[in-house]
């Protein structure tokens, strides 16, 4: 027979059941009501990024998966931030969401979608299980836009998609047969190495590229033989700045302006973890002392370096001399002094720098003085330098700098020696041009000295002062233009490229008539401006003159335009100069990153 229950046993059990049937509706609207707020925050367009981004993680450890949509929505809408669209794209890489990854696919292929949002589907996409779910991701490879080309290829390396191999192969193979000089050859190149690289026997394939017709694979080739063949380990690092290896660099470092606004070092921080090094789009190869000095002994490695030398375009022989200063001087010396003479401009100038880090001595650019000293003194075998790391020279006007473009003697801009024999001065005119150059920062309300005649000289006189001694002192055989920019850039010579000295075309007193006449108004277009400096298939150094950010023209994120001047600059091998006019690098640090990227100089004035 069943013993019954205790009566106090069975309210015991009534009562809990109804407190957990009335427990049950309330947590769940309590988790409701969380929801909602989450969802509220990162919907705020006027919420910080940080927050916003902080609700989109809350949002996934919620619903995980069901919230990719919610988050594509978000950053696809028209008012989305960069930075928002960024990190948003982080945390959608991070959920195995196929409908939304079909989406983020038409989205990469969509040429009616701003440039910011097709990097943002490229960032957030996730390695492709086949050639089908691949084809919108390689299809960039060939893009007419220089900026969504290089992202493309460095996505691809980012997933480590093997997929990407063969494809890279047949585009390096198809242009190679039809004997092109496309620049896209060699970010094609730097793909392959930042996918197989590390495999043995790579070196292999970079002889022959840089023996192949590709000028620009020719060019990366080279390059890329000379971080394998460092002579010493530091120079796996020293040859550009290394990151991590996985993408990841320097640039996470806050600025003294992030450190005094704890927001803005929080978004700093998220934004470098997010988008890496930008200034590779393959990891830096591993330093291995074994195959250094296999390159070494290669008798191909000293006659690729002399043809590199001897090569028609600056570029090739700018990457041979980069080529010499990672090899033993017995190698190197001989093949720069062969070339040595024939030089003219930043390759003079290169070839000299090199001498002097192989030998520890200085003859000032005297080629033929060098060549006496190497054979009086039998070709000593001279101890390998560790190479250079690749970054700004900092100058303040007054104050000289380290850098050969400042120390040589010659026409200047204000602290640089211009020695470039094809250069482009790239000089802002907006309406802040016209505020005295004693001013320290953007004075809104502040009048110039067309209102003020005691506050001194405008920033354009100034500039206008720099310039105009430069272009009368420079070398005859110098060839220049100049592009004046505020909305829009302003080319002196339009159509003509670059003019010559001594020439027939335009002289230097039409230039100067040109710099007489600039008047500053209306905005910043600095991606405007540098986009037309790139267009001249010419120029190997620019000068950048600006007092103020960017403010109008396609691209204002100060990001999107570095990327932009990496991409045009690919291969190319330009070097910027930057000089600033009333800020400091706290408040403009885009002009400091982009003579970093290219090796130049950055001046700040005053």
């Amino acid at each position: 027979m069943r013993t019954p229950l205790p009566a106090r046993l069975v309210r015991w059990s009534l009562l809990s059941l109804l407190t957990l049937g009335m427990a049950l509706p309330l947590e769940a609207a309590v988790r409701d009501k969380h929801l909602d707020e989450v969802l509220h925050t990162l919907r705020k367009r006027d919420a910080r990024v940080t927050e916003r981004h902080a609700a989109a993680v809350e949002l996934v450890g919620i619903k995980g998966v069901k919230s990719a949509g919610e988050l594509f929505d978000v950053a696809t809408e028209a008012t989305a931030s960069y930075a928002l669209q960024t990190l948003l794209a982080e945390v959608l890489r991070g959920l195995d969401a196929e409908k939304t990854q079909g989406k983020l696919r038409k989205l990469v292929r969509d040429e009616r979608a701003d440039v910011a949002t097709r990097l943002f589907a490229l960032r957030a996409l996730r390695a492709p299980a086949d050639a089908r779910e691949a084809r919108p991701l390689f299809d960039l490879f060939e893009s007419d836009d220089a900026l969504l080309r290089r992202e493309a290829v460095r996505t691809a390396v980012r997933m480590d998609a093997a997929l990407a191999v063969p494809v890279l192969e047949k585009l390096l193979e198809g242009t190679r047969k039809e004997g092109s000089l496309q620049p896209p050859g060699g970010l094609w190149l730097d793909g392959l190495t930042g996918l197989i690289g590390d495999e043995p026997g790579f070196h292999e394939r970079l002889y022959d590229h840089a023996r192949g017709p590709l000028r620009s694979a020719r060019t990366a080739a080279v390059l890329l033989l000379a971080e394998r063949a460092c002579a010493r380990e530091a120079g796996a690092k020293a040859l550009g700045d290394s990151d991590n290896g996985n993408g990841k660099g320097k640039d996470a470092k806050a600025g003294p302006d992030a450190q005094q606004n704890p927001g803005r070092a929080e978004l700093d921080a998220l934004m470098a973890e997010a988008l890496g090094d930008p200034r590779r789009v393959a990891p830096r190869a591993v330093f291995d002392a074994e195959l250094a000095a296999r390159l070494h002994a290669d008798p191909r490695t000293a006659e690729l370096l002399g043809e590199a030398l001897a090569a028609e375009h600056w570029q090739e022989r700018h990457a041979g001399v980069v080529l010499a200063r990672s090899l033993p001087p017995l190698i190197a010396v001989d093949a720069l002094l062969v070339e040595a003479e024939r030089q003219s401009g930043r390759l003079q100038v290169e070839f000299d720098a090199a001498l002097m880090a192989l030998t520890g001595e200085n003859f000032r650019g005297d080629f033929a003085r060098w060549s006496q000293w190497w054979k009086s003194s039998g070709r000593p075998a001279l101890e390998a330098p560790e190479p250079e790391p690749r970054r700004p020279r900092v100058s303040t006007l007054g104050t000289r700098g380290s850098s050969s473009a400042i120390e040589r003697e010659g026409p200047r801009f204000f602290e640089l020696g211009v020695h470039s024999h094809n250069v482009l001065f790239v000089v802002d005119i907006s309406g802040s041009m016209e505020w005295p150059a004693s001013f320290v920062g953007n004075p809104r309300g502040r009048r110039g000295p067309a209102h003020d005649p005691d506050a001194g000289p405008s920033r354009m006189q100034v500039a206008a002062e720099q310039l105009s001694g430069a272009l009368a002192s420079m070398d005859e055989h110098a060839r220049y233009n100049l592009i004046a920019f505020n909305d829009r850039a302003r080319p002196w010579l339009d159509r003509d490229g670059m003019a010559g000295f001594g020439k027939a075309g335009k002289r230097v007193e039409n230039a100067l008539e040109f710099v007489d006449e600039l008047s500053p108004t209306d905005g910043t277009n600095l991606h405007g401006a540098l986009e037309a400096a790139f267009e001249d298939p010419d120029v190997d150094t620019i000068y950048l003159l600006s007092d103020g950010v960017p403010s109008l023209g396609a691209l204002r994120e100060p990001d999107l335009i570095r990327r932009s001047v990496l991409a045009w600059n690919d291969h190319r091998e330009v070097v910027v100069h930057c000089v600033v006019m009333g800020l400091d690098e706290s408040q403009y640090p885009l002009a400091r990153q982009l003579a970093e990227d290219s090796g130049g100089v950055y001046v700040t004035v005053p």
